[in-house]
């Protein structure tokens, strides 16, 4: 298609919860392009049902793992799972002294994740936790677990996060490449890594159940990071959530909805997190957008699928993608709201796109309701979006300090437009990582890389560092590429 141009002392409280995994300024002016081989990972994006070969979700069962999630000022949530039923002890402490808490036994069932919530944490602290597992029926053996986790940074405070994009586990992806890409993330020292989507492939599968293996796998891959940094999840276009699946209880989006929030715990509405608080009819909370500060930044979470309706077909297709009325104005006090000095914004892919596919980054930035113009180039915005204030990409500039983390197109590119950063973020372990749908993802700006991988970035008080650490069959990781954001000053 033609692209469009145009502790024990402290005070302590703990909640232990049962979930049941079936439940309910223009364009860059360095404009450079280093290109690669073949086409970069498509598979599965043209409209049909793929199912995923199973050498990409058989794993090893782990007696015992843990996901980290919603981390906060003074807490943070742990995800156990025991491969058999089991009790489990836990013990954390701060890194360097400080007091120490226990907890258990506590009994799991095979299989279902049990979250643990620890409150009543030292801010601005790296803790330090043991997991220990003991059998039952014919295994007495222990076994354990190890890792870290950090309270909320303070503003002023220096933090690393990591993200990732498109890791699919389908015909294109080497989980070599994946593996040494979470090895990275872990080798970072994050406070927390988020991924972007296109994690699950649900609707890729001839029945919806059947992805089951796949969100078990992912629990497995993202492990190695989310046992030592805290996890958020981003939904991708694959991952079987929307309205249009949501007819009934047993319903690809209701069922995928359950899947996810049992395996990996997103954040809900409280005195830290911002986010959606209405309940689903069926679903309940959906955890599917949100943001929090953190040190000097603001982090949110868009979701697009669930307020979209069924995208047609055609060059005006874009207007059918939608945050809905209730995210925007959600989003639109948000970035009116608490100064930060950076803003970073995740999704999938932009809101309308480029393409029918919803492709496309700074260029696609202009169109439908993220920029506001019909395909044509002519406004849009009032016609489609009646009463809503501003095209979205309108209040990331008056924010400013905005950088977009997007994924949905499978290769790195950085870009900017009107001061607003869109960062691409590559798949994380495809194995033929190239440029070839470039054009006809309508880039044609901007600084563009082949390979896999994941973003770094290391945030201070007055910029942000973004590192693109690559990972090849040649080697474990090198950096291509590494560029700075300036903070955005407070408003006068």
């Amino acid at each position: 298609m033609k692209p469009l141009v145009r502790s024990t002392k402290a005070a302590l409280a703990i909640v232990v919860l049962w979930f049941s995994s079936g439940s309910a300024s223009g364009a860059e002016p360095d404009i450079r392009v280093d290109r690669g081989g073949s086409r970069a990972g498509d598979s599965g994006d043209r409209g049909f049902r793929m199912p995923t070969p199973a050498f990409q979700t058989e794993v090893p069962l782990e007696a015992v793992d843990v996901v980290l999630a919603k981390p906060s000022r003074d807490g943070v949530t742990l995800s156990v799972r025991t491969a058999t039923e089991a009790q489990v002890y836990l013990e954390w402490g701060l890194r360097q002294g400080g007091g120490e808490g226990r907890l258990g036994p506590l009994g799991t069932l095979p299989r279902i994740p049990r979250e643990i919530r620890l409150a009543g944490l030292r801010a601005d602290s790296e803790y330090r936790y043991h997991l220990r597992m003991a059998g039952s029926g014919t295994s007495n053996s222990a076994t354990t677990l190890d890792g870290r986790f950090h309270t909320a940074r303070p503003e002023g405070r220096p933090f690393v996060f990591t993200v990732q994009a498109d890791s699919h586990l389908d015909y294109g992806s080497e989980l070599e490449l994946y593996r040494r890409s979470l090895t990275n993330a872990v080798a970072a020292h994050p406070d927390f890594h988020l991924d972007l989507g296109d994690t699950f492939m649900t609707d890729k599968y001839a029945r919806h159940e059947d992805a089951r293996s796949h969100y078990e796998a992912q629990r497995h891959h993202l492990g190695r990071i989310a046992s030592q940094a805290a996890l958020f999840l981003v939904l991708g276009n694959h991952d079987g959530e929307g309205p249009v699946r949501a007819r009934s209880g047993d319903a690809m989006a209701v069922w995928a909805n359950g899947m996810r929030k049992s395996h990996f715990p997103n954040p809900e509405p409280d005195d830290f997190y911002s986010g959606n608080d209405r309940p689903h009819p069926v679903a309940g909370l959906l955890q599917d957008y949100y943001s929090w500060h953190w040190g000097d930044a603001l982090f949110v979470v868009l979701d697009p699928y669930w307020y979209s309706t069924r995208v047609r077909r055609s060059e005006d297709s874009g207007w059918s993608r939608s945050l809905g009325r209730e995210q925007y104005e959600w989003l639109r006090r948000i970035l009116a709201g608490r100064h930060s000095r950076h803003t970073f914004v995740f999704l999938h892919n932009l809101v309308g796109g480029g393409t029918s596919e919803g492709r496309g980054g700074a260029e696609a930035s202009a169109f439908f309701e993220w920029g506001g113009r019909n395909v044509d180039g002519s406004e849009g915005f009032t016609r489609n979006r009646p009463g809503w204030e501003a095209p979205i990409h309108d209040l990331l500039v008056r924010r400013g300090g905005v950088v977009v983390f997007h994924g949905h197109d499978h290769f790195f590119a950085r870009q900017e437009r009107e001061g607003v950063v869109y960062q691409l973020l590559p798949q994380p372990g495809h194995r033929r990582a190239t440029l070839n749908s470039a054009t006809d993802y309508g880039y044609l700006e901007g600084r563009m890389i082949p390979g896999s991988g994941i973003l770094r970035v290391r945030v201070s008080r007055e910029s942000c560092d973004v590192d693109f650490l690559r990972v090849s069959n040649n080697r474990d990781t090198d950096v291509p590429f590494t560029y700075a954001v300036r903070a955005a000053q407070a408003p006068k």
